[in-house]
């Protein structure tokens, strides 16, 4: 390994950590991590969950995330925690890598790669379907663009069986993410005959790996039906649950700025187009149409014709690749434009305004505030600046990195995500595993949408009769969604006595503020949380 080759790994993993550790950051048991670590817990230890309706709507067959991280903690014996966010860092390092490799394929220099690497390491919202570009939370579909991004770019590199080999791993720990790329692959492989059978080996390999391991699990994880309708009562209950999965209820403007996007992505793909060839302004252009195909196609195949399917597949939420590949494709235009002389800086600064808007200002469609409009600017100065001048493009991706992990959180106010965890919590979660019966069941009687009861359900290994995140599964299975919807109608009524919660199969109520008079004392107590016993009849 060469010298250089040394530094661009140690720079990679470097704006790696950074955005880790900062910005944008990372969480645990705040997404679906809350989902995901019961059903882990449940296929190891099968006494756990018994009673948690969420084990119903268990959707791990098509997926090796819960393979690999239980096969992981099997011979490490680390948690689940530590297991999944060494994936995440190391799986966020290979999606950096492939857009370095994007950028490189075009003729751009490691510096210049490296910002390209960067401005997309700081992520994006997508406004709409609620999905981001560097998710937070290490989950299959995070997983699963960092993968699509590798082999975006060996495809670039013109490294085809690779590019296979990379894009099969994220179909095997998520298959919808990867949709695109097959898409553009195929269209790629088909224009060479001789690439056929060989570039395509290893996504016959991942198809049969899906295959045993699906096989495998057929005793846990649920089925979801293929040929279904959603009828009325189910449709009531996604459209107010899971509401991103139908395109016309995304929030005003929404689609207008993924057109935007689009517009902006391939404007860029024919600024650069004298130094692309074909593959090349396939992939950049291609990712960009694709994400406003799925938009168009969600919105006919579930809006339109009910189709249950897509509702699982989610097909609008590759819109993200048209928001990445816009930012991708718009910093290699800035940079072209550079290229071709200094006086172009203006011209380059206008190419890398789009690039930070969607980190910066994720919510943009409802206008920006003079905060966050300041701060697109610096960052656009600090990334074109040290470019004009050849000795200085080594310092352009750390000075984006620099700036940005203070600038977006601190200045522009952009918060990525609530802090959820507290030492209350944690003291309550330790609590209900170390002294209550494990088939306990707990309910949060006026919880609300509050995400902390999941937090308790993993901490705790104990049931809970009903909470919102679990609402999030409803989109997959029917009579789950109108289960949980009975459940939740009754926590939100807040008309069940303790009599009532007793008949449903709870144990144990939990509240946060004052201590309730009518229910005696509290088996356990701290500054936030009180626990009460519902005594069996």
């Amino acid at each position: 390994m060469t010298r250089q080759a040394v530094l661009i790994a140690a720079a990679l993993l470097a704006i790696t950590l950074a955005g880790f550790f900062f910005f944008p950051g990372h969480t645990y048991l705040q997404s679906d991590t809350q989902i995901y670590i019961p059903i882990f817990e449940r296929i190891e230890h099968p006494k756990v969950y018994e009673r948690d309706f969420l084990m119903q709507a268990a959707h791990v067959g098509l997926t090796i995330y819960d393979e690999t991280a239980i096969g992981l903690q099997r011979v490490t014996g680390g948690t689940f925690e530590s297991l999944l966010e060494f994936e995440q860092i190391v799986f966020r390092a290979l999606g950096l890598w492939g857009v370095f490799l994007i950028a490189t394929s075009v003729g751009f220099g490691a510096a210049e790669a490296l910002l390209v690497a960067a401005c997309y390491g700081l992520g994006a919202t997508i406004v709409g379907p609620a999905v981001l570009s560097v998710e937070y939370e290490p989950v299959p579909r995070g997983f699963a663009v960092a993968f699509v991004l590798l082999a975006s770019g060996l495809l670039m590199q013109g490294r085809y069986a690779w590019a296979c080999v990379a894009a099969s791993v994220g179909f095997l720990y998520h298959s919808p993410t990867t949709i695109p790329f097959w898409i553009l692959f195929a269209v790629v492989i088909l224009r060479s005959p001789k690439l056929r059978w060989k570039a395509s080996l290893p996504f016959a390999g991942a198809m049969a790996v899906l295959a045993v391991t699906f096989a495998a699990q057929r005793g846990v994880a649920r089925p979801q039906g293929f040929f279904l309708s959603i009828d009325p009562q189910w449709e009531s209950i996604t459209r107010m649950r899971t509401a991103y999965d139908w395109v016309g209820q995304w929030p005003s403007g929404s689609v207008l700025a993924f057109l935007l996007f689009c517009a902006l992505a391939l404007a860029a793909v024919w600024r650069v187009r004298a130094v692309t060839n074909w593959t090349q302004r396939m992939v950049l252009a291609g990712f960009p149409l694709l994400g406003i195909g799925s938009i168009a196609m969600s919105a006919l195949l579930l809006d339109h014709w009910k189709w249950a399917f897509m509702a699982q597949v989610q097909p609008a939420r590759a819109a993200l690749f048209t928001v990445v590949f816009a930012q991708i494709s718009c910093a290699l235009a800035g940079m072209y434009a550079l290229r071709e002389g200094r006086r172009r800086w203006l011209e380059a600064l206008l190419w890398f305004l789009p690039v930070f808007v969607a980190p910066v200002a994720p919510q943009f469609i409802h206008g920006l505030t003079l905060a966050q409009a300041v701060a697109i600017l610096l960052l656009v100065f600090v990334a074109v600046t040290p470019l004009v001048f050849e000795r200085a493009r080594w310092l352009a991706s750390p000075a984006v990195v620099a700036v940005a992990c203070w600038l977006i959180p601190h200045y522009a106010h952009t918060v990525n995500y609530p802090d959820l965890h507290s030492v209350e919590l944690d003291g309550l979660s330790e609590w209900g595993r170390a002294n209550t019966p494990e088939q306990a069941m707990f309910v949060f009687p006026v919880s609300g949408h509050n995400l902390e009861q999941g937090v308790f359900r993993v901490k705790a290994l104990r049931s809970l009769y009903v909470d919102w995140k679990a609402g999030g599964q409803a989109n997959y299975f029917r009579d789950f969604a109108i289960e949980w919807q009975r459940r939740w109608d009754e926590l939100s009524s807040g008309k069940l006595t303790p009599d009532s919660w007793r008949a449903r199969g709870v144990d144990y109520l939990v509240y946060a503020g004052p201590r309730i008079e009518d229910l005696g004392e509290p088996v356990f107590q701290n500054a936030k949380y009180r626990a009460y016993r519902l005594a069996p009849r």
